[in-house]
């Protein structure tokens, strides 16, 4: 444990749905985007694939999805112990087909009369 006073740090629990969880150590001024960094640098090996970056990464607490600008105080997390869950958020899905792409594709133009 650091040097800090003792019951001004907030110990977060990280619980994957997988059930795999990692202990990291955080001050209250720190943001979420700090918190998704520090996870990302230091990613566990038992953790599911790596996601991209820390847009990719949710953290819900207390039933909400914890917001990137805002510090764990701002976000009500108190020192201590807490457990939070950490969601994937799954790969954006492929751009979908431009219209001007469908229309030069080869179209049938029978007509059933």
């Amino acid at each position: 444990m650091s040097g800090a006073p003792v019951g001004t740090d907030i110990h977060l629990t990280l619980l994957m749905v997988s059930s795999a969880r990692v202990s990291l150590t955080f001050k209250p001024e720190d943001t979420v985007l700090s918190v998704k960094e520090t996870l990302l640098r230091s990613w566990p090996k038992d953790f599911d694939a790596k996601p991209a970056g820390p847009g990719n990464l949710r953290i819900v607490y207390l039933g909400h999805f914890l917001e990137d600008g805002d510090t764990l105080a701002e976000s009500k997390l108190q020192p201590g112990n807490t457990t939070v869950h950490l969601t994937i958020k799954a790969s954006a899905a492929p751009e979908k087909t431009a219209k001007k792409d469908i229309d030069k594709a080869p179209k049938c133009t029978c007509t059933i009369l």
